[in-house]
């Protein structure tokens, strides 16, 4: 019994990190989404945002959603109407990926004097992650 739990654990962590892994090896020029409507306010204030990848076209998407696209260190948010088929931004930030205690962490840079670092937990092998706040206070 032992037995099974380690294995059951070992592969548990693996897998979190192979998902965490294909996060960042593929983050740029990724297209992600997230259910919530997403404002600047909101997302400089949220603890947690849930992601989904975009596996084919925004104009694919059957529902009203937030479209988050990383490229080459900016990071565009947009809402997606579906029933028009148009996009509006949201926010534009430069993000970056650190390295802390051995784990790549995302960092959103809302201005000069204001960031947030994120921690990646993968629900999913590379098709959802959880962005989740490390950092309450504002810095860079």
């Amino acid at each position: 019994m032992k037995k099974i739990a380690i294995i059951l654990l070992l592969t548990f962590i693996t897998s979190i990190a192979i998902g965490q892994s294909l996060f960042f090896d593929n983050i740029n020029n990724s297209i992600w989404t997230s259910d919530a409507n997403y404002n600047d306010s909101t997302i400089r204030n949220a603890q947690q945002i849930g992601l989904g990848k975009l596996n084919g076209s925004v104009d694919s998407l059957k529902i009203d959603l937030t479209v988050w696209t990383f490229k080459n260190g900016i990071l565009t948010i947009s809402h997606y109407t579906c029933k028009d088929k148009k996009t509006s931004a949201i926010a534009t930030y430069e993000y970056a990926t650190e390295e802390v205690k051995r784990k790549t962490k995302l960092k959103l840079i809302f201005s000069e004097t204001e960031s947030a670092l994120y921690g990646i937990g993968i629900t999913s092998i590379g098709n959802y992650s959880l962005l989740i706040r490390e950092n309450p206070k504002k810095n860079k």
